[in-house]
């Protein structure tokens, strides 16, 4: 699997496939909208050598700067998640099937 098919997965698994490595919890800084806190969560992952993330999350805060009329309010995303390796389980291994991950990612 190439950094470029990286998976980041809500679950703490991902079927159809083993983990050869755990290499930790990773965290992307602050950013304003969802997306790029989840690219940038990518990239540390990547830059540790993992090919997956599992248990990924998006945590948003939300500040009010000023008051009354002149309030606004602006939100922030922080991704969290464990960078992992995986690798495709083989056909006939315990919990291949012909609908996993790896098949759709051949």
């Amino acid at each position: 699997m190439t950094a470029e098919a990286m998976l980041l997965v809500t679950t703490p698994s991902v079927p159809g496939y083993r983990f050869e490595a755990v290499i930790g919890m990773v965290a992307s800084p602050v950013h304003p909208d969802p997306e790029t806190a989840l690219l940038a969560l990518w990239r540390e992952a990547v830059g540790l050598g993992a090919n997956a993330v599992v248990s990924a999350g998006l945590t948003f805060a939300a500040a009010t700067y000023g008051q009354g009329m002149y309030a606004s309010q602006a939100g922030q995303f922080v991704a969290t998640g464990t960078a992992v390796v995986i690798a495709p389980l083989g056909k006939g291994e315990p919990g291949w099937t012909p609908q996993s991950a790896s098949q759709v990612l051949r």
